[in-house]
């Protein structure tokens, strides 16, 4: 006689989650046969979604500890095992399937099940970056949540590996609130474990506060008490906020540590080439992208995994280097590997067109270009964690959804892996005050640049405390500076700089129940004479080729716009 499936309570804690808990607890249908929540304090309409699944909806005055929550929201299970779900967490329909399977399948003297969480994907639908969570636990076995913030469940026992996944897709969320918890808790003399310094380091690296990050990292460190996953996250976030603070001294023995805690690790690899590409030291490069590409992904880890450093991105960063040696018909080979991941990315269509004509091979080279279409690229610059689709992210470092891994202070000695006239528009979102070496940035970009090209970038204006307070700021910039990205400018001295971006439109963001009503003359005047004046600035260019001769009388004004805000 067949065994009954398992029984399942769904146990959540929510509030204000009206944008997303109805995708949540829709994916959850036919797997929950008991739905829980708890409500921590909602002022939206959470909670009349929330009772269109389910009358168990009960409320939690909340004590900022996430532990304390969940752990209510257990007690009130009443199936055999218990699955846990952040509201902005969705069960796709080909998990689903799986999870019933599980569902009707499972050993009931598992204690625990642990399933894959997709942090992130790709415009594809590739995953880019994941990680393992106990999802799926045994009511009777009374597990409880540890910890104020990032909460963790303790699990023991028989612990089963599936390979249904769970996969994260928030819409925004308030960046501040962990952050707080823990300021607060560290001003109430709390003791923070060896997991609380290291997400406290989290949260201050992601709020650019590398310094202190870094210091907590050291202190998480010197414990010897962090989980092994931990321990290497640690390395390479702590490698991140030197990379930041201009530490490459330091970057460099973080990324090395890592391996005193593994195996080396891809991500690691990647770091260690880009660090020497960037150097030109292609061979030391080379040496680390191949063993990335030599390693073996872990196929149950818990850690968390950026899978383009486990596939692609060490495949075309080969590409690259090879390139730069001349030895291009193996940087061609390297790139076709790549295209075995990343079939669609508009970067190996345009390496395909470029190295067809580097080598004369005409058919190849139309070919390419067909498979490419007409539009030209679009270059996403310093993207960060904020992926665009139909763009072409880059990044220094090969975050999640990062197409080209390069450093734009590089760019002198480092050109970037686009062909000449590529590129038809370009985007940096807070990226040029971070540049110290932006003529060489910018002749590299005019280079890739199509003519006409737009670059838009968006930054503080330079007499505002925005443009002061972050160290990682290194360059200020006013109304005049864009002009230098031109040739006219340079009518008085020649110093090396060849592109040539004239200054279309700057817009200024500036209060408006301040300067709403004054006249465009009183507005410009305080712009130049106080601070604060200008929230931010964002500056339009045009790529003209060819390029304008240096003589002053070229010299060409901008438009100057005002958003009031």
């Amino acid at each position: 006689m067949e065994e009954k499936p398992i029984t399942i309570s769904l146990c959540m804690i929510v509030k204000n989650e009206a944008g997303v808990i109805a995708r949540c607890l829709d994916s959850a249908a036919g797997i929950a046969d008991e739905i829980v929540v708890v409500d921590t304090g909602s002022t939206d309409n959470t909670q009349e979604i929330v009772r269109t699944f389910t009358d168990k909806l009960y409320e939690f005055t909340w004590t900022d500890n996430f532990a304390a929550a969940r752990n209510f929201a257990f007690s009130l299970a009443t199936m055999e095992y218990i699955l846990w779900l952040d509201a902005d967490d969705v069960i796709l329909e080909k998990d689903r399937a799986g999870f019933i399977a599980l569902k009707r399948t499972l050993d009931r003297t598992a204690d625990a099940v642990s399933m894959p969480y997709n942090l992130a994907s790709d415009d594809r639908g590739n995953v880019t970056s994941s990680l393992r969570r106990n999802r799926l636990v045994k009511r009777c076995r009374q597990f409880q949540w540890v910890g104020h913030v990032h909460e963790f469940l303790a699990v023991y026992g028989r612990i089963i590996n599936s390979a249904v996944a769970i996969t994260h897709k928030p819409l925004a969320h308030d960046a501040d609130r962990n952050i707080t918890i823990y300021r607060q808790l560290l001003a109430a003399g709390a003791e923070f474990t060896p997991r609380d310094l290291y997400y406290y380091a989290n949260e201050l690296r992601d709020h650019r506060e590398y310094e202190q990050a870094a210091e907590y990292y050291r202190r998480f460190l010197a414990t010897k008490q962090g989980w092994v996953e931990d321990n290497i996250a640690a390395c390479g976030k702590l490698a991140d906020c030197c990379l930041a603070l201009g530490d490459q001294e330091n970057y460099l023995q973080y990324v090395f540590r890592s391996f005193e805690y593994d195996l080396p690790r891809a991500e690691f690899c990647c770091r260690l080439g880009h660090h020497f590409a960037g150097r030109n030291r292609l061979k030391e490069a080379i040496f680390w992208y191949k063993t990335a590409t030599q390693l073996e992904k872990p196929a149950e880890g818990w850690g968390n995994i950026d899978h383009a450093c486990w596939t692609w991105v060490p495949l075309i960063q080969l590409c690259v280097c090879y390139d730069r040696l001349g030895q291009h018909e193996l940087a061609r080979q390297y790139n076709e590997l790549a295209a075995a991941f990343v079939p669609d990315a508009p970067m190996i269509s345009q390496n395909r067109q470029y190295f067809a004509r580097l080598l004369n091979d005409a058919a190849a080279a139309d070919e390419a270009a067909k498979a490419a279409g007409p539009g030209a690229a679009k270059l996403h610059l310093g993207c960060g964690r904020t992926i665009l689709d139909g763009w072409l992210n880059l990044d220094r470092v090969a975050l999640p959804g990062v197409d080209i891994v390069a450093d734009l202070e590089q760019c002198a000695t480092c050109p970037l892996p686009l062909q000449n006239d590529s590129v038809g528009e370009f985007l940096g979102c807070h990226l040029l005050e971070h540049i110290r070496h932006p003529l060489p940035m910018m002749e590299e970009l005019y280079r890739v640049a199509r003519p006409n090209a737009r670059a838009t970038f968006v930054l503080p204006y330079g007499s505002s405390d925005d443009a002061f307070e972050d160290p990682t700021h290194v360059r200020q910039y006013f109304l005049q500076s864009f002009g230098y990205f031109s040739q006219p400018f340079y009518w008085r001295a020649d110093y090396g700089y060849r592109g040539d971006w004239l200054t279309k439109k700057i817009l200024l963001k500036i209060p408006g129940d301040a300067y709403g009503g004054k006249k465009r003359e009183e507005i410009l005047r305080d712009i130049m004479v106080l601070r604060n004046i200008v929230k931010e600035m964002t500056v339009e260019l045009v790529a003209v080729k060819p390029a304008r001769p240096p003589q002053r009388e070229l010299q060409v004004a901008p438009a100057i716009e005002f958003a009031f805000v």
